[in-house]
């Protein structure tokens, strides 16, 4: 009997929707329930781009943002460019310095009037550096991150479903809860108009008893 049950419950753990099921023995079984919090993106991401002579350094790019609020800290990439006449032949080799610059949506219209107005200053200076600036997507921001709260009820809730399909499957009762982790919150990637989105998703493992044998 022991062993028949120890099968059915390890063949039943992957009706568990993606969700981890596991037996430490025969009398108990282990679930892990996750939600996905829904937030909404609260800030938009400015991609900046300075192209610069091969001889720049990061502090030439950095300094022809200066006014932007754009420091070392907000770049995300450096690429070398070959620029080409209308013939097809390389002009000349320069380099493109990539900063990123996330703002809330109510700074958008701001954002842009400042950094229209660093690019006419730069523009003004004649120094071979060059400055364009696009929306590159949305995000949440960690300030937004840090204000979701898991439910624990909800939860322990959905860790009891699965842990009554699993022990139903096996014809056994679900008993009493015998351990139970804290909420937790973890951070997810996923892709939002070629910009960095974090999705807050908040997991619980639960230990319930078998009852039946």
């Amino acid at each position: 009997m022991i062993k028949r049950l120890t099968f059915l419950l390890a063949i039943c753990s992957g009706l568990a929707f993606g969700q981890a099921a596991s037996t430490s023995n025969t009398n108990s079984i282990t679930v892990t329930a996750t939600r996905s919090a829904n937030i909404q993106p609260d800030q938009v991401v400015f991609s900046v781009m300075v192209t610069t002579p091969t001889t720049a350094s990061l502090s030439d790019a950095v300094n022809a943002l200066q006014g932007s609020g754009i420091t070392a800290a907000n770049l995300i990439g450096l690429t070398t460019v070959q620029q080409y006449n209308n013939k097809g032949q390389v002009t000349q080799t320069v380099l493109q310095w990539t900063f990123s610059l996330p703002v809330a949506f109510s700074s958008m219209k701001s954002t842009i009037g400042l950094l229209t107005a660093v690019q006419s200053s730069n523009g003004a200076q004649n120094n071979n550096i060059s400055i364009s600036f696009s929306i590159n997507g949305t995000q949440v921001s960690p300030q937004a991150q840090a204000a979701q709260q898991c439910s624990v009820a909800g939860l322990l809730s959905d860790a009891q479903a699965q842990a009554q399909q699993l022990a139903s499957a096996a014809g056994k009762g679900l008993g009493t809860v015998l351990a139970m982790s804290s909420a937790t919150t973890a951070t997810q990637s996923v892709a939002l108009a070629s910009s960095p989105v974090s999705t807050p998703s908040c997991s619980m493992t639960v230990k319930f008893q078998l009852t039946g044998f």
